[in-house]
């Protein structure tokens, strides 16, 4: 499997970017001078589609030579030959655009044959097909299919008609298409995709861990994903970029797990996470007493683990023995006296095997 995912990858290796009429741009967030900061920078403002990053360049420049500047990178490893591919890219135009193109095309090649492109002799393996590309607000996808001949290693992005037909959208500035470029995959078509899942909302006790993930991904696409989590509202704090990542809560939470796969596609799942503090009681409360029929147990902590009742008759003869699942929601259980005859009964409480509490019950 062969993907040129995770646009960061591709605009972090930028070494190969060269054209004829200057140099591409990375814009990044991290820039404090703000010439090729995100999303303000020299040439207007976009938001990135991903991340905090994207590239630019010049596609088109009326009345210049047509080669402009051509962004291009190395794919992460070389295509299969007859393998199908999906090719992909986003495209926005800059604010300030006085000229739109249709002329995009990424080239798909086992080496890059810059005196070929340069002449216009390449013919791009993908061809944008949606005309010109007028959007300044919005991201633009272009893409396509292609079968590969086996070994190819490069992409190259650009316009490669020495021809170029151009569309004037106003008189201000240059006659200048530049474009941003965002989000540019590569990947067979059926690459097995994953969506975000956790586990089920849970209760857990005070102080114990949890492992929140369920997302599988086999491990030779796991590089491919980026898992994001965090508490709902709070995006910015990120507290794993882990698969499968273990928390430990001290209080109720919401947990919300992003993933971003190699189609740059986002999905989202949360899950609740109750804590709740599963010391064993200290103290309970037998209501009403007396009674003539049902008798409730309740506690000052959840039903706990192990939890046992016997009542004795007054003679000391245990006439009922009764076991209680744990319940982290409830701290109350009931006992039902209504086959008994009328009259004084002890009870004891066991937790886990330790007589906890004794006390009288009164039948009426």
């Amino acid at each position: 499997m062969s993907f040129l995912s995770g646009a960061n990858k591709f605009r972090k290796r930028l070494g190969g970017d060269w054209g004829g009429g200057g140099s591409c741009e990375y814009y990044n967030a991290c820039d404090s001078a703000g010439y090729v900061s995100t999303p303000i920078n020299t040439t207007g403002f976009q938001r990135a589609k991903s991340g905090v990053a994207y590239i630019g360049h010049r596609f088109f420049l009326k009345g210049g030579n047509h080669v402009q500047e051509f962004s291009s990178n190395n794919l992460k490893d070389s295509l299969t030959s007859g393998m199908i591919y999906y090719v992909q890219l986003y495209l926005s135009l800059f604010n300030s655009a006085s000229v739109a193109t249709s002329e995009i095309g990424i080239h798909i090649a086992k080496s890059i044959d810059a005196n070929s492109i340069y002449s216009g002799n390449t013919t791009p393996e993908v061809i944008n097909q949606k005309g010109f590309i007028y959007d300044t607000l919005n991201w633009v996808k272009i893409e396509g299919q292609y079968k590969a001949k086996g070994g190819e290693q490069f992409i190259v992005i650009g316009c490669f008609n020495p021809s170029p037909i151009d569309t004037i959208l106003n008189s201000i500035g240059g006659t200048l298409s530049y474009y941003y470029i965002e989000d540019v995959a590569i990947y067979p078509i059926n690459a097995p995709v994953s969506k975000a899942k956790t586990i089920n909302d849970t209760l857990i006790c005070k102080g114990n861990k949890i492992s929140l993930g369920l997302t599988q991904v086999e491990p030779k696409y796991k590089a491919e994903y980026e898992w994001l989590w965090y508490k709902m509202g709070k995006e910015e704090d990120t507290l794993s970029i882990e698969q499968f990542p273990v928390f430990k809560p001290d209080t109720t939470t919401i947990y919300v797990l992003k993933l971003t796969d190699f189609k740059y596609d986002i999905t989202y799942d949360t899950v609740i996470i109750s804590v709740v503090d599963c010391k064993q009681p200290t103290s309970l409360k037998v209501y009403p007493n007396p009674t003539n029929d049902v008798v409730n147990f309740s506690f000052d902590s959840p039903i706990p683990k192990g939890l046992h009742i016997e009542l004795f008759n007054i003679l000391g003869q245990k006439i009922k023995s009764l076991d209680y699942k744990q319940d982290y929601q409830h701290n109350t259980v009931q006992l039902n006296l209504s086959t008994l005859a009328t009259g004084l009964y002890f009870y004891r409480v066991v937790i886990d095997e330790e007589h906890k509490f004794v006390g009288k019950i009164i039948r009426i």
